[in-house]
């Protein structure tokens, strides 16, 4: 399923502060980092921004000279490994994973170290490792973003922990067809309130 969102700037504010959307861990095993999926940026009041979102994401792994690997359907249950192959690696679909809601990614080189991505609407939503040989990398898909405020970051950027605990705002947008994004808050005086976050117009599937 594809979720059409439109983010609107309803703030009462003259500069135009970047917006983060990531996602974040919602169980203890998915052992992901949290990465910037998008920045929306120089968005002035009054505007929207339109993006998507794909209930179905893609897995791809990369070394650590930034060389990633074709990408694979991820399905959720299921068990990839990277083998060695004459010119290279390959990344596969294995069997099953240990737990139904799991992906599990294995490292299966003899030598070199790498790291897991998902990859939702061609941008990385979620990274694991590094995954050294005979290691494992574990994610638990799921359907929730959070939005931010945050400034200087970008597109793809490993979020430090102080950060991810900024990001207190989420949205299950598991079938969801569209929505609007509405952020309000700042001001002029000294009523100026917090930056907030809501979704309506929400049309479900």
């Amino acid at each position: 399923m594809n979720t059409r969102l439109r983010f609107w700037n309803l703030t009462q504010v003259l500069n135009h502060p970047d917006v983060v959307i990531a996602q974040r861990p919602l169980d203890r095993r998915d052992n992901r980092t949290v990465v910037v999926w998008r920045v929306i940026r120089r968005c002035a009041h009054g505007c929207y921004r339109p993006f998507s979102y794909d209930s179905t994401a893609e897995l791809t792994v990369s070394d650590v000279y930034g060389n990633y690997s074709p990408h694979q359907p991820a399905a959720p249950g299921s068990r990839y490994g990277v083998s060695p192959t004459f010119h290279g690696r390959r990344l596969y679909q294995e069997g099953s994973a240990a737990n139904s809601d799991a992906l599990q990614v294995h490292n299966g080189l003899p030598k070199g170290t790498l790291r897991a991505h998902l990859v939702n609407r061609g941008r990385v939503i979620a990274t694991a490792g590094p995954v050294g040989p005979g290691q494992n990398a574990l994610f638990i898909p799921h359907h929730h973003l959070c939005v931010a405020t945050l400034d200087r970051v970008c597109d793809g950027q490993h979020l430090a922990p102080g950060d991810v605990h900024r990001l207190t705002t989420e949205f299950d947008i598991y079938g969801i067809a569209s929505a609007d994004l509405i952020m309000v808050g700042g001001g002029f005086s000294t009523d100026s309130k917090p930056f907030s976050f809501t979704m309506e117009n929400i049309r479900w599937y």
